[in-house]
């Protein structure tokens, strides 16, 4: 999942959610939103199921019982009960935007994007249907077009904070880190207090290097959010670039006190940890790590603290797994050179010598330790 699906989705269902109970027929109906205010959505449906049985052609009760399932996340029903809406309502805009938050929600972001397509048709003027067809371009890779929604919505409502988030983040996945932080500074001016775009900004902030303006705006995600392992992991990352080793492993820690299987946060202490020469500690991390996922650059970074330990048996071991998985790299064969050098019955570090140099004749230190 995008790091702001579920984001998108949820602020696609607030868009819409808005107007899905504008009018009542019965006081079944007037009970069963307000119990659906209150957030007793079994209450609610129970109502609708009663005003359904007086009256089968209810189009109101259709929709109003698909968002109380949609909120239990039964999306396999509440999208039946909007097909049903949408069939005794074909010119409703917001059912066209309800079911599409539905169909988001369940990944079916083509038809999605056909629902959206026709709430445009039947109100060109909703910024927030512009916002919800980018959301569904954004989650199927067709970044251009979800943009151009974006800046239509833009151009509809220029205070539109769901639209800079969406242009920051397909902006984001095109490499245009630039343009990203500077749509994810609007919406942070438009509502500084959600955690998702000082979250965005920083991971734009961290490609372009910016290390410590991204440690900034971790700071402030977390605060706004203390409980997500995702952004103490991420700020990690940036001390780490800072060599601010011991906040770095501070922060790892937090991340996995949250998720204790958090494959990335042993990885990051890991890189702490032999930073700071506890190259042990830091074995123990990487064997964490692929015990959560098998991962190719893990296997050759735990070769390479291997020999820091001088075991370099096991070295030369982890270094050939990572060569299965990608076997032109370098590094990796002058890493597993290096280890076959030190010990006499590991086999004849020459051949990986040579290919490091086949793959790389421009590194001096290859030649050196070759000769």
């Amino acid at each position: 999942m995008k790091p702001f699906k579920r984001f998108f989705i949820l602020l696609m269902l607030f868009d819409f959610a808005g107007r899905l109970y504008g009018q009542t027929i019965t006081e079944l109906l007037k009970q069963a939103y307000e119990k659906y205010q209150k957030k007793d959505f079994n209450g609610a449906i129970a109502d609708y199921d009663s005003a359904i049985a007086l009256d089968p052609r209810s189009f109101d009760a259709y929709k109003g019982r698909g968002t109380a399932k949609f909120d239990l996340q039964l999306f396999e029903d509440a999208l039946k009960d909007y097909d049903k809406a949408i069939a005794l309502n074909p010119k409703s805009f917001e059912a066209r935007g309800s079911r599409a938050t539905i169909r988001c929600a369940m990944g079916r972001f083509e038809s999605a994007v056909t629902d959206l397509d026709t709430a445009i048709l039947l109100k060109p003027a909703s910024d927030s249907a512009y916002v919800g067809r980018g959301t569904a371009k954004f989650n199927l890779q067709r970044y251009t077009e979800a943009i151009s929604d974006f800046d239509k919505a833009l151009s509809l409502r220029p205070n539109q904070y769901g639209a800079y988030m969406g242009k920051g983040a397909a902006e984001y996945e095109m490499g245009n880190y630039t343009a990203a932080i500077s749509d994810l500074d609007k919406a942070i001016a438009l509502d500084p207090k959600t955690w998702e775009a000082h979250f965005q900004r920083g991971v734009a902030e961290a490609q372009l290097e910016k290390y410590a303006a991204a440690v900034n705006d971790y700071d402030q995600a977390i605060v706004l959010d203390p409980k997500s392992d995702t952004t103490y992991t991420k700020r990690g990352e940036a001390k780490n670039a800072l060599k601010q080793y011991a906040g770095a492993i501070s922060d790892f820690d937090n991340a996995l006190l949250i998720t204790p299987r958090s494959f990335g946060a042993y990885v990051g202490r890991a890189m702490a940890k032999n930073a700071m020469e506890q190259y042990a500690d830091a074995v123990r991390d990487l064997d964490s790590a692929l015990s959560i996922q098998r991962s190719a650059e893990v296997y050759l970074y735990r070769g390479k603290t291997k020999i820091s330990l001088k075991q370099y048996a096991d070295a030369v071991m982890d270094i050939a797994l990572y060569l299965v998985y990608i076997p032109n790299n370098a590094d990796a064969y002058f890493a597993s050179a290096y280890a076959k050098s030190r010990v006499d019955n590991l086999g004849d570090p020459l051949p990986d010598f040579n290919k490091a140099i086949e793959l790389d004749k421009n590194n001096p230190d290859y030649y050196y330790y070759r000769a």
